[in-house]
């Protein structure tokens, strides 16, 4: 059994399973089940107890694979133990999480639905009704800025929501429930990994 300090960083991967809603402190709150597939954890040697919170973590586990653990990937995407058992336990009730993956894609669409432009008039001679309208400029710049809201892809682009409260955990199904809701539809790969700007357990 791995034993979660502050001087350790524990980062796994999963899929998502179902959203279901239960009762928490007699409020009718939504949640989201999730299941554990493999993990990876580096523990730091550090001679004071200061403990260590948010983008630092992932800086000196960097610096420390690079150094010190030879064969260890720099990189935090790239995982040791792939398909390792993991146990719910790592994670404890109370504690907040973040989670990372693509929300549904939605395909290329319009103004209107992906940035949420107004409708043009239906009537008096209209000939536009869900057009953009004018894109370009005059003889300076001569082009289209960058970062112009016009149609194309919409969803299928990774989030990450933060500060999920974990309420539940069931082990023999190597499962966790969190408060809320995550991004991407039933079977979507994530990752998961302690909070970076809620460090303290809620309980």
């Amino acid at each position: 059994m791995l034993n979660i300090t502050s001087r350790s960083f524990l980062e796994a991967k999963g899929s998502k399973l179902y959203m279901d809603s239960m009762y928490i402190n007699n409020d009718y709150t939504p949640v989201t089940a999730i299941k554990l597939d493999s993990f990876r954890m580096i523990n730091f040697p550090q001679k004071k107890s200061v403990s260590v919170v948010g983008s630092k973590i992932s800086k000196r586990y960097k610096n420390y694979c690079l150094k010190i653990v030879k064969g260890c990937p720099p990189k935090l995407n790239d995982f040791k133990n792939k398909n390792s058992e993991v146990r719910p336990t790592y994670f404890k009730v109370g504690d907040f999480v973040d989670i990372q993956s693509n929300s549904k894609g939605k395909g290329f669409q319009g103004v209107i639905k992906r940035w949420g432009f107004s409708k043009q008039p239906k009537t008096h001679g209209s000939m536009s009704h869900r057009r953009g309208g004018s894109y370009g400029n005059r003889e300076w710049p001569a082009e289209i800025q960058k970062g112009k809201k016009m149609p194309g892809q919409l969803g299928n682009t990774k989030i990450t929501v933060q500060n999920l409260l974990i309420v539940s955990t069931v082990l023999y199904k190597n499962m966790i429930i969190v408060k809320g809701s995550i991004p991407g539809s039933k079977k979507t790969p994530f990752r998961v990994f302690f909070s970076k700007k809620k460090y303290l357990s809620a309980y």
